[in-house]
């Protein structure tokens, strides 16, 4: 198939530009490919980041990439409209998860419309966003009823989808895992004497935002405490004041426990904090899906993690983690104490069971749920 993908890549950071390059890999490996990508993603006042850029010394980058589409600029995106029709691809892909993209990617599909090539798949990380709201919804229906097959991860969003797009023609595949940024050659054992870390070592990695529910995990740790000398390592910029965690953590008496590491981490050191943690502690009070579950699952560390979203799918409960209800910090600590209480032998099984697990969540999986979406709309 003659394959145009539009997303984020290079020198963009963060979970969906990563995706998008390695699902560019993916496809050039069976099917011809243009990635048109991004020359601006959002302005510097609606981004709660301090940078958008990507600071890794060997980022994830396809060379053949070509940054077209400026979110403030339409004339980009009527050329990124008439450069795809030009090439006239057999498939269109667009990632979906923020409604900042309505208008942009409305304007491409209806150039590439009037020119005849009406065949696109949206992959739709989050249908109604973060953020959700009327507004939110009605560009949610403005976009995604141009597309003609769509790809969710999990059950949830895509019953969204289907109630957002009624009679969609909707597959669910897992999501991919980001394993390529978490391998590396350093033991946990040189990774916890570089960061100074002694003891059992919970990670929690990722932007920080309200939804991602960390206040629960301080509210947990007391009663972790109180049977292990844990170290919780916070790992990722700051999307609201660390000031108030770091209250939070004072209050509770926790303060010294916890490691606050507030700024983006680039690919090259994504390996030293997952190879440092025994478990990684995903508090979500809701959530779609997590790309940091699939860096912990990439690199053999076990997850717990809350039963919202994708996560119930991703986790095999006693197996490669555990779950727990949203919200409840006494449920998560009882989790964590679970697997801590677990002798080393049944510890290190849970690794040797993700890694064996892998196949699930290869890009190549993802790939093949592609060629089946668009056989059924008609493309071989």
């Amino acid at each position: 198939m003659r394959i145009a993908l539009l997303g984020p890549s290079y020198p963009f950071r963060g979970g969906i530009a990563h995706y998008t390059t390695l699902l560019c890999r993916a496809l050039q490996a069976r099917h011809e490919v243009r990635f048109l990508t991004f020359r601006r993603q959002y302005p510097a006042w609606l981004y709660p980041g301090r940078s958008d850029r990507d600071v890794s010394v060997t980022p994830l980058r396809v060379a053949e990439a070509e940054p077209m589409l400026d979110s403030l600029d339409p004339r980009t995106w009527l050329a990124t409209g008439d450069r795809l029709a030009d090439w006239a691809p057999d498939l269109t892909i667009i990632p979906w998860w923020t409604a900042y993209w309505a208008l942009p990617d409305s304007v491409v599909l209806a150039r590439l419309h009037r020119q005849g090539y009406r065949r696109t798949l949206f992959l739709c990380h989050n249908v109604m966003g973060h953020e959700r709201g009327v507004l939110h919804r009605l560009a949610g229906q403005l976009v995604l009823r141009q597309g003609r097959a769509f790809i969710a991860h999990s059950e949830p969003e895509a019953a969204a989808l289907r109630a957002l797009v009624p009679g969609a023609a909707v597959r669910c595949t897992p999501h991919p895992t980001y394993g390529v940024l978490s391998r590396g050659t350093i033991s946990r054992h040189d990774a916890c004497c570089y960061l100074g870390l002694n003891g059992p070592v919970l990670l929690f990695f990722g932007f920080v935002r309200p939804y991602k529910g960390l206040s629960d995990l301080l509210a947990a740790l007391p009663r972790v405490l109180a049977r292990f000398p844990v170290t919780l390592l916070v790992v990722g910029e700051f999307w609201q004041p660390l000031a108030e965690y770091e209250r939070q953590a004072r209050a509770l008496g926790v303060e010294a426990a916890v490691r606050f590491v507030d700024r983006y981490i680039s690919n090259e050191e994504v390996p030293l904090y997952f190879a440092a943690a025994d478990l990684v502690v995903l508090p979500y009070r809701s959530v779609t899906g997590s790309g940091v579950a699939q860096l912990a699952l990439g690199c053999g560390r076990p997850v717990v993690a809350t039963r919202t979203g994708a996560l119930a799918d991703t986790i095999d409960e006693g197996r490669t983690g555990f779950l727990t209800p949203p919200g409840d910090p006494v449920a998560l600590a009882e989790a964590i104490l679970h697997f801590l209480d677990l002798p080393a032998a049944e510890q290190a099984a849970f690794e040797e069971r993700i890694l064996a697990s892998q196949k699930r969540f290869s890009w190549d999986e993802l790939v093949a749920c592609i060629e089946s979406a668009a056989a059924e709309i008609g493309i071989s």
